[in-house]
């Protein structure tokens, strides 16, 4: 049985990007993109329990940049999705946004039972058959912990997909 799969989210979940000018851990053009503290350590731990994959609500380029900067060059990625799959509606409050359907990742072969997500924003995404791992947003504070959390779970996370 192959491992459980682990979609994770970029912006507010990983990093946190701005035009805002300061402290940052790369650039990506004018945009100052600080990486959540953790995210180093809970990839790796990730990576002992799950395969791993990307979806974000940007653009493909913009995903592959940060990628390019945020994984160690030998990390394996299932899949890296973008705006392109996601769908645009308007949410409660009446704003227009970007959601992930999850039924979409069982349409391209992933069962849903063996799939967790973690994203700072589980009101966007629909189909909650695959287990959320909500997160507060990440706004770039170098004091923010809310990653340690989640990497001393995934093993048992990765265990309840099986």
């Amino acid at each position: 049985m192959p491992a459980p799969l682990l979609v994770l989210d970029l912006d507010e979940t990983l990093i946190h990007a701005t035009a805002v000018s300061g402290p940052c851990d790369f650039r990506l053009g004018s945009r100052c993109v600080t990486v959540r503290p953790g995210a180093a350590e809970f990839l790796l731990e990730a990576r002992q329990h799950f395969r791993l994959a990307v979806w974000t609500a940007r653009t493909p380029a913009y995903a592959h940049r940060v990628l390019k900067k945020l994984l160690p060059p030998s990390t394996p990625l299932t899949f890296v999705w973008s705006v392109a799959e996601c769908h645009r509606a308007v949410d409660s409050s009446g704003r227009e946004r970007w959601f992930k359907d999850l039924e979409r990742l069982r349409v391209a072969g992933f069962p849903l039972e063996a799939v967790a997500v973690l994203d700072d924003a589980p009101e966007a995404l629909i189909s909650r058959e695959a287990r959320v791992l909500a997160i507060a947003p990440y706004a770039g504070s170098a004091d923010d912990e809310a990653l340690n959390g989640w990497t001393r779970r995934l093993a048992e996370v990765a265990l309840s997909l099986r």
